[in-house]
């Protein structure tokens, strides 16, 4: 759309300069011919009135006279008509030279006008191209981002079972995680730490990984499970221990670390935590959340 303006507005300031250019050498033309013309007018009129000057002449001495008259008149008006018709073409001529160079120059102006508006227009189509690349890749960037998003392995810790409960016992705890995403978890790794705490003192945080004397790596395909069990640490639960868990006076807990890489290569690390709680009567094991 902004080429066709520019090239409506080139055509017609063209037309313009053109039309303008014509005129003005028709008008220096006229000025030439006008002048032939009317030194041709004056010339006649002279004649006639030289014819006038000496009416019925007799004579060879009285014609010679009149002639010579007549010769020295016409000569003189002629000679002063010649002179101006000559300042009169050369000035016509001199404009014709005028109107030609400014033509000439106003083209000239044009053509740079033509070349910078060019040259802007361009730019700006460049300018606009490249904005409009740089979109196209970041919008293609971002639906690369979104379907691997929607396509990655997605692992969370499901549930924590507690089990071998009672008196003199070594409770143990369970905990599942699966897979919720479309794509395989490769090189899948958690390690764990159990924790018993009378409260209000603050729990444990996750271990690193670096405690992990011998890690179990496993790959967990979309929608598939994987449980990892736990061993309280001893001594054993006596009936007190338990009747304090009761009362909410000593928890019971786990706090583990994952991590697994997903089949875009990018690797992925969570934090989790899950405790026992009285619940009805009985013992209960919450799932608990990330951390």
């Amino acid at each position: 759309m902004a080429e066709r303006v520019l090239s409506r507005q080139i055509l017609n300031a063209s037309h313009v300069i053109l039309v303008g250019t014509c005129l003005s050498f028709l008008v220096a033309a006229s000025i030439v011919l006008l002048s032939e013309s009317k030194a041709t007018v004056t010339t006649r009129e002279i004649s006639d009135r030289m014819a006038i000057t000496c009416p019925g002449a007799q004579g060879v001495e009285a014609v010679r006279q009149c002639s010579t008259l007549a010769l020295d008149y016409l000569t003189g008006r002629d000679d002063q008509t010649l002179a101006v018709d000559r300042e009169i073409g050369a000035n016509a001529f001199a404009l014709m030279n005028v109107i030609v160079s400014v033509g000439g120059l106003a083209i000239s102006a044009l053509a740079l006008w033509l070349l910078a508006r060019t040259l802007e227009e361009t730019s700006k189509a460049s300018n606009a191209a490249v904005v409009a690349a740089n979109a196209a890749v970041a919008a293609n960037a971002g639906f690369v981002e979104a379907s691997k998003r929607q396509l990655r392995a997605y692992v969370v810790a499901e549930r924590a079972d507690l089990s071998n409960v009672g008196d003199g016992l070594v409770p143990h705890v369970s905990v599942t995680f699966r897979n919720t995403g479309q794509t395989p978890a490769e090189n899948a790794v958690v390690i764990t730490a159990v924790y018993r705490r009378i409260l209000p003192d603050p729990a444990p945080d996750a271990p690193p990984f670096s405690a992990l004397a011998d890690p179990s790596v496993q790959t967990l395909g979309a929608d598939c499970t994987f449980a990892v069990e736990s061993h309280f640490p001893q001594p054993a639960m006596r009936p007190a221990d338990w009747a304090a868990v009761a009362r909410g006076e000593m928890e019971l807990g786990i706090v583990l670390r994952c991590r697994y890489t997903d089949v875009f290569g990018r690797e992925h690390e969570f934090t989790h935590r899950a405790h026992s709680y009285w619940h009805a009567g009985k013992l209960q094991f919450v799932a608990g959340t990330g951390v």
